[in-house]
């Protein structure tokens, strides 16, 4: 015979396990895999030329159509840099041999 011990905390696995099974099976469901998200892409390349007027169909969809999404990488970008520069500068002050401040 199981104790108390044993079976609360395996029926708490179980039921935690299944609570995530289903809502990874829901979430799951609601991703474009395959055909779906071809349509995004074929929407992007048949509408950059004609809706943007630029030369380049990679330009048109990177500065025009994901506008917001490219100004957030750089923005990331700039903020590690400026992140790894601070970090990485030496800075201080130097002491003066005699001891005395100036």
């Amino acid at each position: 015979m199981l104790r108390r011990e044993t079976v609360l905390p395996l029926v708490a696995f179980l039921g935690f396990a299944v609570l995530f099974l289903v809502l990874a099976d829901r979430a799951l469901a609601g991703l474009a895999f395959g055909d779906p998200a071809m349509r995004v892409a074929a929407h992007y390349i048949r509408e950059a030329l004609p809706a943007t007027g630029a030369a380049n169909v990679v330009a048109a969809i990177i500065l025009d159509f994901r506008g917001y999404d490219t100004l957030g990488e750089a923005t990331v970008l700039f903020t590690a840099v400026v992140g790894v520069l601070t970090v990485v500068r030496r800075t201080g002050r130097r002491s003066s041999s005699s001891g005395e401040a100036k």
